[in-house]
């Protein structure tokens, strides 16, 4: 055999990148493995196993809210949102709740937010309130005293008013200050109109309390009056008062029943504000 030194410099160089190929191909047969072609029935398997998987994802991505019974005097921003609780309804619950005071069924919710019926309807079922106003709903109309200890309403003292259950200090001063601006009462069922009387006190209330004889009031003429005199009546406030205007501007004289058409004058407000205007 010729010495590899014999062999041309040429031919050693073509048998050196031959040598070098080899060893790749050897390195890469020994990293490198083809993929196995996946039989038919294999595929069809995968398609359906990322199709379920997709779903499982999407039904966990859009799965409907769950709504669960609450108490909505502790209802926060979030919850209303995901309720479609209208802003202005919430607003309304949270400016009561600050003051300290409760709703204490699905009637006083809605007589404190303005919520409409149909949005009451879907939501009262859901709301819970504790077992303690259950207890007082039964028990609330009971007369805890004699009905003869029924007083004036519009003689009544401070002293005479704390003394009826369901009525404090800052109750008391609330009813005296209203008499005081009104001229009197001329029914006690203008205590449904108080802020913060709710149907459930006011049915208490009223065992206890009487009105003798009808004062001699003031009426203020509603055709008359500016929005600054309207605006100073108890039940009105600047922007009621402003309606009632435009609306006097464009008639030229109101009667009792424009004002029924007036967003915010109910019926029920409407038959004590008659023992107070004139027209």
């Amino acid at each position: 055999m010729k010495s590899i030194f014999l062999i041309p410099k040429l031919h050693r160089r073509g048998l050196g990148a031959l040598f070098l190929l080899l060893i790749l191909l050897q390195f890469c047969l020994h990293f490198y493995s083809p993929t196995p072609n996946i039989p038919v029935t294999d595929e069809k398997e995968l398609a359906l196993l990322e199709t379920a998987y997709e779903k499982k994802l999407a039904a966990k991505k859009y799965k409907k809210f769950e709504v669960k019974p609450f108490n909505p005097n502790f209802i926060s921003d979030y919850k209303a949102y995901q309720l479609k609780i209208p802003t202005a309804v919430f607003d309304r619950l949270q400016a009561y709740r600050k003051k300290g005071l409760y709703v204490n069924s699905a009637a006083d919710f809605q007589k404190v937010t303005g919520v409409s019926n149909e949005l009451l309807k879907k939501l009262s079922p859901l709301f819970v309130f504790p077992a303690w106003t259950k207890k007082k709903t039964q028990t609330a109309f009971r007369p805890t005293y004699h009905a003869k200890r029924a007083v004036d309403l519009n003689s009544a003292t401070e002293a005479q008013l704390v003394e009826i259950p369901g009525i404090g200090v800052r109750r008391a001063q609330q009813i005296l200050d209203q008499r005081k601006k009104l001229g009197g009462f001329c029914t006690v069922n203008q205590l449904k109109l108080l802020y913060g009387v709710d149907d459930l006190m006011f049915q208490q209330l009223k065992l206890y309390l009487k009105i003798s004889v009808k004062p001699n009031v003031n009426k203020l003429n509603i055709n008359r009056a500016s929005v600054k005199e309207l605006s100073a009546f108890p039940y009105f406030n600047y922007a009621l008062a402003r309606e009632i205007v435009k609306i006097r501007s464009r008639k030229g004289t109101l009667i009792i029943e424009d004002l029924a058409n007036v967003e915010g004058i109910t019926q029920e407000k409407l038959t004590i504000l008659v023992l107070y205007l004139e027209f």
